[in-house]
């Protein structure tokens, strides 16, 4: 039996949710704003649930909300349609009014923007208003993939609202370049098809699905109904980056938060990214991190104790 809550937004800026934490259901939870001159607001919040709660959210102020989910997701259904919001999605979103049913369970870690319509025109210009006419051709809601760009600016931002007395002024570029990245975002996925969309996102699932052993881009292909062309171009235009890249990005990340738990040794930290060899493992993760697995550990301890 699911915990139900009702949520109305109406009214409030993410900077007002700091001193209502309880306005939303789940422990623990951290969260983070930060509002500039310019009208554009943004925020950071982390909250884990047990078990499934539903949450009914309603904003009736007339604001574009914006975000990034960057663990589990969410089923929402808005205007009587169901939706899946997955980890690694993004979702943007002008539902003045309309309540939105979620059901939430696991890590609910998302950082996003809100802002109005005209805010967006000012900052944006013709960009701003061409993204808020497509929102609207997606009845005011379109949740998409992240690319590469898109889920780094987005964990930088997550880690800036989220650290103690962060500057304005970083808080500020940061806010901005991730409303460019969902500029951008837009502008380069309007070529490939709904349809195409949906096998590109099937084909990320199923590289990821066992992260230890990946299926070859032909598997994929065939897995996913597209051909090895379109896969290879689709993935990296949704994406960011090629097919192995992204892979290789993805398995390294997952290293780095299993280092930094520390419930399972480097080695066998390598061998469930799919290493198992450590020499050849600490050789990536130095690649990609420009430390060993074992400083890395080290450093997160350090962390902790202090």
């Amino acid at each position: 039996m699911s915990e139900l809550r009702v949520v109305d937004l109406t009214g409030l800026s993410p900077v007002d949710f700091l001193g209502k934490k309880r306005i939303w259901p789940g422990t623990p939870q951290k969260m983070g704003a930060y509002m500039s001159d310019s009208g554009l607001q943004s925020f950071a919040s982390r909250r884990d649930y047990i078990g499934p709660v539903d949450i009914t959210v309603c904003d009736s102020d007339p604001r574009i909300h914006l975000s990034v989910w960057l663990c589990d997701g969410v089923e929402i259904r808005a205007g009587g349609v169901a939706r899946t919001i997955n980890g690694l999605d993004s979702v943007a979103g002008y539902l003045p009014g309309i309540p939105i049913e979620t059901r939430v369970q696991g890590k609910a870690h998302h950082v996003g923007l809100m802002f109005s319509p005209d805010t967006l025109r000012t900052l944006a210009g013709d960009d701003g208003e061409r993204f808020f006419e497509r929102l609207h051709r997606h009845a005011g809601l379109h949740i998409a993939p992240c690319d590469s760009q898109t889920l780094r600016t987005a964990h930088e931002l997550d880690q800036l609202l989220l650290s103690t007395s962060p500057a304005k002024l970083l808080c500020e570029a940061k806010s901005l370049e991730l409303l460019g990245c969902f500029l951008l975002r837009q502008q380069s996925c309007a070529a490939i098809s709904k349809a195409d969309k949906e096998r590109l996102r099937h084909a990320r699932e199923l590289l990821l699905s066992d992260i230890a052993s990946p299926p070859t881009t032909a598997e994929l292909a065939r897995a996913s109904g597209i051909n090895t062309l379109k896969l290879k171009r689709g993935f990296k235009v949704l994406y960011g980056f090629p097919i192995h890249t992204f892979y290789q990005k993805e398995r390294m990340r997952i290293a780095w938060e299993r280092v930094h738990e520390g419930e399972m040794s480097i080695t066998e930290i390598g061998a469930s990214v799919g290493y198992h060899n450590l020499s050849h493992f600490s050789a990536a993760f130095v690649r990609q991190f420009g430390m060993l697995p074992s400083t890395a550990r080290k450093l997160a301890r350090t962390f902790l104790v202090e």
